[in-house]
């Protein structure tokens, strides 16, 4: 039995409401990089650096370098600063006043192993916002090698004014096409939500650096692009605002030629995901499949990607945080979403900007879950998302996100016999603020215990992953969670006697059972090891109590006179009362009630008696002389109540 500590896991939220409930939850974060952006992971014909990205140059007004990285943070390299870079890329008189560098950014991983990226042009003319690489504005595509030490091409000229440029550019997963967002003008009526209106281009693309623009034909076109405005339903704006296109599943040419995207349509400021099929070379046949696959209502939905598998599209939403004020720039709260390809079933797997969730920050801005991409499916990064995430005032990094997806069928099932027990004698009776056992089937979707970022605040988690329980119709806190077993804390009542227990999982719940609920149920947690008698004891360095066979190396027997320190729970309240869902500082609270322990039938002294974390309860005693050296029986007693039988300890 390992005593409730709080992990460094992320938490989850969880939806799906059908017959198969699939959940997902942030197994970790590991932070990879300071103010960085645009992550980019390389799938194929990679070296060992597998993560590029851009980063800022300290005090330079936000101009940005290409950098790239190992999938664990490590070999941090910049490219741009490479003297066959310096050399070749322009390097002066770019951007606002002030600027002494050109900026390159948006990177992008080519299917030959090379580095696509934003490559600002000298002598251009607008404002700091729209000089960084997420604007886009006065901007080439370039394509270097992946060392930036042999080669690098324009392979496509946007223009030579300040009006145009290029965004968000990707591959096509079979490599053959790159598109994106070109910027037309920078004017129109929701202009000033991004400064820029871009209609959506399309490059054929080799191994060969050079791009050839597909030229689309019919009305809803200007040289060459595509322009959806007209075509969105309830569009109010003259022009368009296009950004992060991907593809679905395995390739864009030649079977399957979905293309999906974000797009600015309204001066309500909604920036939704969209779908059209471009197979066709008319404008108006293809702008015809155009489609919505986000949620829909006001909401800024943008960075669509679809992992490699296929089978989940993730994006950047302000859905998840339902209860914001309509959405701007000034206050857009963005969370990672996922949800199937056709645009239904959506999962917010994070919750940053959710007031009274674990996961909420906030530090006078919202929480932006911003540009990133999935790992590849590799069998080491499947379900990993590298993601820029950012207040805008505290942090501005690159993280790294392990998803744990699980999918749950049907109802939660208890056992018959003794589906709920207490966590320490395993007898089927509990008291309030005990740690309690619940046994049965199909009870969770997935295996974990709680996390530091579980908890809201002092308060302990009421669910995981969408699992909870309730006792006497009052939510327990949930420290572990298997599809067999649940371990919660029974919350505070004062009712005793027959009570019901209920599990629900992600909308499904349990037929209600009946148990005993007890004043006092006292029990010590008893190890796994060693045949299930021996409490859980330690020395007061620390270490366990036990025959040196229990844990070679690890355990030694108490001896007489020492002050040792037993692990129970169900003792009942302390004084002053402590809410049991509550996190507790050292050095604890004492019982309210006094507790007698023997050891051998010897009355021990008890120095300490108190709840010390969360339902555990920490005596402190000395060993009393005159004992035999071996197994010696150990019960405590509070309010006539005793603890469980057959539990000792090993002295010398």
């Amino acid at each position: 039995m390992s005593l409730p500590i709080k992990l460094a896991v992320a938490c989850c939220f969880v939806a799906w409401p059908a017959m198969a409930q699939t959940s997902v939850h942030v197994s970790s974060i590991t932070q990879l990089a300071t103010n960085a952006k645009h992550p980019v992971w390389c799938k194929a014909n990679c070296g060992t650096n597998v993560i590029a990205y851009e980063q800022s140059i300290p005090n330079s007004g936000d101009v940005y370098q290409i950098w790239t990285m190992d999938a664990t943070g490590g070999n941090q390299t910049c490219l741009s600063c490479t003297p066959f870079a310096t050399a070749n890329l322009p390097g002066a008189t770019c951007g606002p006043s002030g600027n002494t560098q050109c900026t390159q950014g948006n990177p992008q991983w080519a299917p030959n192993g090379d580095i696509l990226f934003q490559q600002q042009r000298t002598g251009c003319t607008y404002t700091p916002v729209q000089a960084t690489p997420g604007a886009g504005a006065c901007s080439d595509l370039v394509e270097c090698d992946a060392n930036f030490a042999a080669r690098c091409t324009t392979i496509a000229s946007s223009g030579t004014g300040s009006q145009s440029g290029f965004l968000q550019y990707r591959f096509s997963a079979d490599g053959t096409k790159l598109f994106g967002g070109h910027i037309l003008a920078i004017a129109g009526t929701c202009a000033a939500v991004f400064g820029e209106s871009l209609g959506i281009r399309v490059y054929n693309w080799t191994d060969t650096p050079s791009a050839t623009q597909i030229v689309y034909t019919g009305d809803n076109t200007q040289d060459g692009d595509l322009l959806p405005a007209s075509f969105m339903p309830g569009n109010t704006c003259d022009a368009t605002f296009v950004e992060g296109a991907t593809t679905y599943p395995t390739s864009m040419e030649p079977a399957t030629k979905t293309l999906f995207f974000s797009l600015l349509g309204n001066t309500t400021q909604a920036l939704r995901q969209y779908s059209i099929d471009i197979s066709s070379g008319d404008a108006s046949t293809i702008l015809g499949t155009l489609k919505v696959v986000s949620p829909g209502g006001i909401e800024w939905s943008e960075m669509g990607n679809i992992n490699p598998q296929g089978t989940h599209y993730a994006f950047t939403t302000s859905t998840c945080t339902p209860d914001l004020p309509p959405v701007t720039i000034a206050n857009v709260a963005l969370d990672l979403g996922i949800q199937n390809l056709a645009g239904g079933d959506k999962l917010c797997a994070t919750t940053y900007n959710t007031p009274g969730t674990p996961m909420y920050f906030h530090e006078g801005y919202y929480v932006q879950f911003s540009d990133f991409d999935w790992g590849p499916a590799d069998g080491v990064h499947d379900n990993q998302i590298v993601a820029n995430v950012s207040d805008s005032k505290t942090f501005d990094n690159l993280y790294l996100y392990s998803l744990v997806f699980e999918t749950q069928v049907g109802n939660p099932v208890l056992n018959s016999v003794n589906p709920v027990v207490n966590g320490a004698s395993f007898t089927p009776e509990f008291a309030s603020g005990e740690w309690i056992t619940i046994f049965g089937q199909n009870l969770a979707p997935d295996t974990r215990q709680w996390g530091s970022l579980d908890f809201a605040g002092i308060n302990l988690p009421t669910e995981l992953d969408g699992v909870s329980v309730s006792i006497n119709g009052i939510p327990a806190y949930v420290y572990y969670i298997s599809p067999g077993q649940i371990n919660v804390l029974a919350p505070d009542d004062p009712t005793t006697g027959s009570v019901s227990v209920q599990v629900s999982s992600n909308g499904f719940s349990s037929a209600s059972v009946t148990v005993t609920k007890q004043e006092y149920v006292p029990g010590f947690f008893i190890d796994s090891v060693g045949g299930g008698k021996y409490i859980v004891a330690t020395h007061s360095n620390g270490t366990l109590i036990g025959a040196q066979t229990l844990y070679p190396g690890n355990s030694t027997p108490a001896n007489a006179g020492e002050q040792i320190v037993l692990w129970a729970t169900g003792f009942g309240p302390t004084n002053p009362p402590t809410p049991s869902g509550q996190t507790i500082t050292a050095p604890g609270h004492p019982l309210a009630l006094p507790v007698t322990i023997t050891i051998g039938g010897v009355q021990a002294t008890v120095v300490n008696a108190a709840v010390t974390e969360p339902g555990v309860d920490q005596f402190n005693v000395v060993v009393p002389s005159g004992l035999s050296a071996g197994d010696q029986l150990v019960v405590a007693t509070i309010d006539g109540m005793p603890t469980q039988a057959n539990a000792y300890i090993t002295v010398q």
